[in-house]
């Protein structure tokens, strides 16, 4: 599995002939980040068992969060 760092990056890169070129990596998405932070702050129920339905868990809310983002934005 590729590894996405958690927040975009860009930097510079030099190619075969020695030429700097500009890379970008978009990193994870907004509800990845909200989903993560949610598990990290102890919202999401946990269950040693049941790893799938708190994954979930935490990602209705992350979706429930992207939706109220959008409804404060309009």
């Amino acid at each position: 599995m590729k590894k996405i760092p958690a927040f975009p990056v860009t930097r510079y890169t030099s190619n075969i002939a020695g030429v700097q070129e500009l890379s970008t990596d978009d990193g994870m998405d907004l509800k990845d980040f909200f989903a993560g932070q949610a598990e990290a702050g102890g919202l999401c129920p946990y269950n040693v068992y049941e790893h799938e339905i708190s994954a979930k868990w935490c990602y209705d809310r992350a979706t429930a969060m992207l939706k109220e983002r959008k409804l404060r934005n309009a």
